[in-house]
């Protein structure tokens, strides 16, 4: 029985994703990238898709801000991204905003939630 509990230990460990940090997506200019935050030494990035000929200092569009899934332990910012390429295309400014999970930075769900609230602060201010 020890040896079938150190074995299951041994082969988590091994097959467990490795410690990683937040890196900046590219989506080939389909959306801009900026910083939205910085937590656990990485810097944690928004993307912003837009309609055409949107001007963000003129122009006061509706907006969708989206959060991967992955149950706080891990996901890509790119799981949206057809969606926000939709409804950009369809005149409303998309947003896709990356956070930290247990997966890369081992934090747990208040720090998930803590970041999704700072994207959503960040979008209103912008938006002001």
């Amino acid at each position: 029985m020890k040896l079938a509990i150190a074995a299951v230990l041994f082969a988590s460990f091994f097959t467990a994703p490795a410690f990683a940090e937040t890196e900046k997506h590219d989506f080939k200019d389909s959306a801009v990238a900026e910083v939205y935050k910085q937590a656990s030494g990485d810097d944690l990035w928004i993307y912003r898709f837009d309609p055409l000929s949107y001007d963000p200092n003129v122009d006061k569009r509706p907006a969708v801000v989206f959060f991967f899934g992955g149950g706080w332990n891990g996901g890509s910012v790119t799981q949206f991204e057809q969606h926000s390429k939709y409804l950009a295309a369809r005149g409303m400014v998309a947003f896709v905003a990356d956070y930290r999970v247990r997966s890369r930075q081992k934090t747990g769900p208040d720090a998930c939630v803590a970041d999704g609230k700072s994207a959503i602060r960040w979008v209103r201010t912008d938006a002001e």
